[in-house]
């Protein structure tokens, strides 16, 4: 019986040390330190998140404003002829899809030099509708096609852009009727238009490679 008491009294004896004010001072700093360290861990994790989510956002900004398209710029149809040995008319027509048209020429014409004029963007259709009933994207890239060129001829140079896809018809000599008839078209169609002259600033003013140079 008098062991069983002292063992309680050695108890209580180490339980009074632990209630002292220095032990629970202890304790709750402990509690303290855990309770700020958890508090800036989620911080750090909620600054993190928002970092992560305004550069996601600022990328997505970036990626979403595109520079507008300059439809001065943009090739839609053009038809070019060369020199020959002779006295041939050697100029350059091209159709942008704002319905800007340029006119260079470069030798044996009337206009030597550049010029511009400013069509109906309705035009941009009307050409493509009329390259089509002339089945020119169905044409051979090349003529003649099995025959010797008749390096004395000029070369006319054709170009359509349809649905992205540009078609070029290089004719120098013996081609299909449809495709003369196309280039007519071409001729006749711009032939009566109030050219403008401007300022030589593209690549095709010096004569340079056939159509087209300018997308």
């Amino acid at each position: 019986m008098k062991l069983y008491f002292a063992l309680c009294c050695l108890v209580l004896l180490f339980a009074s040390c632990f209630r002292t004010p220095a032990g629970m001072a202890n304790a709750k700093e402990n509690i303290v330190q855990q309770q700020n360290t958890d508090s800036l861990a989620v911080l750090n994790e909620a600054i993190a998140d928002k970092i992560n989510l305004d550069s996601i956002r600022i990328s997505d900004s970036i990626a979403a404003i595109q520079p507008p398209v300059n439809y001065d710029t943009v090739f839609v149809a053009g038809i070019q002829r060369t020199p020959c040995f002779g006295k041939c008319p050697q100029y350059e027509i091209r159709l942008y899809k704002s319905g800007l048209a340029e006119y260079i020429g470069m030798g044996a014409v009337d206009k030597i030099g550049k010029y511009q004029c400013r069509l109906d963007s309705s035009i941009v259709a009307l050409v493509i509708e009329k390259a089509n009933d002339y089945g020119f994207f169905d044409l051979n890239d090349f003529y003649p096609v099995n025959t010797p060129q008749i390096t004395d001829f000029p070369m006319c140079v054709s170009s359509v852009r349809k649905d992205g896809e540009l078609k070029i018809v290089y004719n120098r000599n013996d081609a299909p009727l449809n495709l003369i008839k196309f280039q007519n078209f071409l001729d006749q169609f711009f032939s009566d238009k109030e050219w403008r002259p401007c300022q030589q600033n593209t690549q095709s003013e010096t004569g340079k490679g056939l159509l087209p140079d300018r997308n």
